[in-house]
């Protein structure tokens, strides 16, 4: 009998055994030590923790109820080895690690049927469900904004649609989530991009004067939808607009050719009786 230990990981419960503990153990405190003094040093390093246990999660069954070391193994390998961090531009490493997911037997498609659906809390107009459903379909996020408006406004079913997604979608709450989202591979180098790029999101938000009154917010949020969003979305629509013009015309050219094909080897019309 293997002896065990019982960790919390992720805010998750795990039996854990003892070589795998040790290696897990060692993997962490690594990877702390390269993270010291990294600015969201903490925040990687629980997000790590958070992807490690979705990991375990998947490895365990009705018969392994305990993590084994190969469970870890993989899970480490998966990851990365943090001694293998780049000093460089954090940026072009989680660039070259993108690249490195998106090169394979299946290029982007594959990387377009690993995407999974969340809410994106990154690029929101209200509650990021047309951002969310943009990534999973390879789509720009302007192009379903202005779906949803199109069915708003002709058919009213727009507005219900998406709070429908709205309830039933969830938030991108992690960065792995997050690198789910895009279809993006969920590394130790690639959480620790997506962690840097919300820290520094958020202190360009608490630097920018209007986040301090709530009115110059409002005032701001309604400017930007104006002259940014709104444009956008329109522009949008316009592109749906002509697709369905440009589907009208090639199905009632079709109708047209049917009809003819229909009336010159029909029983009602035959030109050589």
């Amino acid at each position: 009998m293997v002896e065990t230990r019982n960790i919390s990981l992720g805010g998750l419960l795990f039996h854990v055994e003892l070589p795998a503990f040790e290696h897990l153990t060692a993997y962490l405190a690594e990877l702390k030590d390269v993270l010291a003094g990294t600015e969201g040093a903490d925040e990687i390093v629980q997000e790590v923790e958070h992807r490690l246990a979705e990991l375990f999660q998947l490895a365990l069954n009705e018969v392994n109820r305990a993590v084994t070391l190969d469970d870890v193994t993989r899970a480490c390998t998966q990851l990365g080895d943090p001694s293998e961090f780049q000093e460089g531009d954090p940026v072009q490493a989680d660039g070259d690690s993108r690249q490195k997911g998106q090169t394979g037997s299946n290029g982007r498609g594959n990387r377009k049927n690993q995407r999974r659906v969340f809410r994106d809390p990154d690029d929101n107009v209200f509650g990021g469900v047309a951002a969310g459903l943009a990534h999973r379909l390879d789509l720009d996020p302007v192009i379903v904004r202005a779906i949803f408006l199109v069915l708003g406004i002709f058919s009213g079913t727009g507005i219900p649609i998406y709070l429908l997604l709205w309830a039933i979608i969830p938030k991108a709450r992690t960065a792995a989530e997050r690198l789910a989202m895009k279809g993006d591979p969920v590394t130790v180098e690639s959480i620790r991009s997506t962690v840097e790029d919300q820290l520094r999101h958020a202190r360009e938000r608490l630097e920018e004067p209007y986040v301090q009154n709530g009115f110059t917010r409002l005032k701001h949020f309604v400017r930007r939808f104006f002259t940014h969003t709104l444009p956008a979305i329109l522009r949008g629509i316009g592109k749906v607009l002509l697709w369905l013009v440009i589907l009208s015309v090639v199905l009632g050219l079709l109708a047209i050719g049917a009809l003819g094909l229909s009336a010159l080897f029909g029983s009602h019309w035959n030109p050589f009786s």
